[in-house]
């Protein structure tokens, strides 16, 4: 198959496969001359239709490598009977797409699976019109009134709708747009535009997807709230300038233990169910969170809460002033997020404002949570958690975490006081962390079993990493390991590392070994600052390399084990990706000059320093 010179892409192929398949993927053929490259597709989109006249979101997305091999896609299973490629660029530009082969991957199905009943909206249709294909309504909030059936999709049809209205979504009913960047609407409502509620918790089951939600200007006060749903996706949205909230998606509202906003100074409480399942995937969301000195001290424009196994993947969120918005942007409080997944990310948020500009801000994290592959713009706020069943609360790994805007602000770093917490391979740069012991739930029992490991910790101002027992409550911090990190450029430094202890508080099993601290002006890699000599019990101070920095300041250790630490150019590559500029280069005094802290390693010893050498 080839298209036409005229017009240029986007191509498109349908094929009707004459019976029911289900079907997990695809393979595409480019033409085999090796010579003649033109009309091989670069992007593309692949697309599984049950009728042929509603195809839906694409199943695969991507781009195809430029050689004649035959290319190979996989996607989520799907039953249909037709399917549909479209080459929305070519390798070199040109106006022309080419197939030498497309072959379809799958079973077969069902002779004829049962369809879900449709309902259309159209920006032609009118709310007296039955809801058929040829005979839609108007608005999205009049569909999902009248729509109640199970299984039930209301299509919106592209095009730009004014709706005014609310949708009361009803469980397992889903919304299919044509896409975000086809179909918008636009709507000034004054409270929740859509609200998919239910109490007790119950099986949702159903997406809503594939549109573009405008509060006009922040006149929408706030934009889908789903509360007591498993198994809610909210996937291919958008959202944009909405005055409170974009996304508040919680398991329950209320439970005994938490009413009236107090539970953050009390008995932490969990809450007796969660809502399982929930997805949101490929969301961006622009100038969606409170004002904060007017509206909501407390907002960000995501709001979860009392979820398990919540899945966010590919979401864009964007806050601060240029965006007409001052608050925060993803937030979980009274919290309780337990096995959660946030990857492939990206938050921003602004000074502006706002005194506390938390671009993530968690309560009460549990059984192997986890955020990874993401970006983040603004403070870490990270607090309270437990075990229940995992290894740890969190792993928060593989990030790169940037609030060099609040140089000179803030001084105390992000804010981490939780434990259980394994934090490793992360780029954070131009703001410490700052381990505390904030007067909430489960840091009645102290801040402890924390791994801050494999770090480049870049640029922050006056330390790197700071330990504070005992502030503001009175409990102590105990197996803290910082290992295999490198800190380096801290800006008017007090110490690479500070250990602030208060008094009547103590920090023990503290471990910080395999470290690289350099460039911070001569100043002490370490400062070890007590109330009195007993704080900080036999801590472990081995194997760094303390490169052109002052000594050690000890002025509230016990029995410190400090040895074996050098004060030699670490030799790092210097150049590409941060990974590779922070590596070794080959014959580095720090190869195999490290101790063992139970982390893989090559060679007959690890590595000082954040990344192993290749073997």
């Amino acid at each position: 198959w080839s298209s036409n010179i005229e017009p240029p892409p986007p191509h498109e192929i349908q094929i009707d496969l004459g019976g029911w398949y289900l079907m997990s993927g695809f393979r595409y053929l480019p033409k085999p001359d090796p010579i003649d490259l033109n009309g091989r597709i670069a992007r593309y989109e692949f697309y599984v239709s049950a009728g042929g006249d509603f195809w839906g979101e694409p199943v695969a997305i991507g781009t195809f490598t430029n050689d004649i091999s035959e290319k190979e896609v996989s996607f989520p299973p799907k039953v249909g009977r037709f399917v549909r490629l479209r080459a929305l660029s070519e390798v070199n530009g040109n106006p022309w797409t080419a197939v030498a082969e497309l072959n379809v991957l799958g079973v077969p199905g069902p002779s004829q699976p049962i369809e879900a009943p449709h309902f259309y909206v159209s920006p032609s249709g009118s709310n007296s019109n039955d809801g058929s294909m040829s005979s839609p309504w108007a608005t999205l909030s009049y569909a999902c009134g009248r729509v109640q059936t199970e299984g039930a999709i209301i299509v919106v049809g592209a095009g730009s709708y004014t709706d005014n209205g609310q949708c009361i979504l009803a469980p397992k009913v889903n919304i299919e747009g044509d896409g975000k960047n086809l179909v918008t609407i636009k709507s000034s409502y004054s409270s929740w535009y859509l609200r998919a509620e239910s109490n007790p918790i119950i099986d949702g089951n159903q997406k809503v997807s594939g549109f573009k939600l405008d509060g006009n200007g922040r006149s929408l006060a706030r934009g889908m709230q789903v509360v007591g749903r498993h198994r809610f996706t909210i996937e291919n949205v958008d959202f944009t300038a909405i005055r409170d909230t974009a996304i508040h998606m919680v398991g329950m509202l209320q439970w005994h233990g938490i009413q009236n906003g107090c539970s953050d100074w009390l008995e932490p409480v969990p809450p007796p169910d969660y809502a399982r399942g929930d997805v949101i995937r490929n969301v961006t969301i622009t100038g969606c969170s409170p004002d904060y000195l007017s509206e909501n001290t407390m907002g960000a424009s995501v709001y979860i809460q009392s979820l398990e196994d919540l899945l966010i993947e590919r979401m864009v969120v964007e806050e601060g002033p240029s965006f007409g918005s001052s608050g925060n942007a993803i937030k979980s409080w009274p919290g309780w997020l337990k096995h959660m997944t946030i990857r492939d990310s990206k938050f921003r948020i602004s000074l502006g404002k706002n005194p506390f500009p938390f671009v993530l801000e968690f309560w009460n994290l549990e059984t192997d949570s986890e955020v990874y592959n993401s970006e983040f713009y603004g403070m870490l706020s990270l607090v309270s958690a437990r075990q229940n069943g995992g290894t740890w609360a969190l792993k928060f790994h593989d990030n790169y975490v940037n609030f060099a805007e609040a140089v000179g602000y803030y001084i105390d770093g992000h804010e981490i006081s939780m434990s259980h917490l394994d934090f490793y391979n992360n780029h954070v740069v131009g703001h410490a962390l700052g381990l505390w012991n904030a007067s909430n739930m489960y840091n009645k029992y102290g801040v402890n079993h924390i791994r801050i490991r494999n770090n480049v910790f870049d640029r922050s101002d006056r330390k790197a990493i700071a330990l504070y027992p005992g502030i503001p409550m009175q409990t102590g911090m105990d197996d803290i390991q910082i290992v295999n990190n490198v800190i380096t450029d801290v800006g008017n430094p007090k110490g690479g590392i500070v250990v602030a202890v208060k008094p009547a508080v103590k920090v023990t099993n503290l471990k910080i070994m395999n470290n690289v601290i350099q460039r911070i002006s001569g100043m002490p890699a370490l400062y070890l600052e007590g109330a009195s000599a007993y704080n900080i019990l036999n801590p472990i101070v081995t194997n760094n390399d303390f490169f052109g920095t002052g000594s050690i300041v000890n002025t509230g250790a016990t029995a410190p084990v400090i040895s074996n630490n050098l004060n030699v150019d670490p030799k790092f590559r210097k150049s590409g990706e941060w990974r590779e500029f922070y590596s070794l280069e080959a014959g580095s005094p720090l190869i195999n000059a490290g101790a063992n802290v139970g982390l893989p390693f090559n060679g007959s010893a690890p590595e000082i320093g954040a990344f192993e050498s290749s073997p």
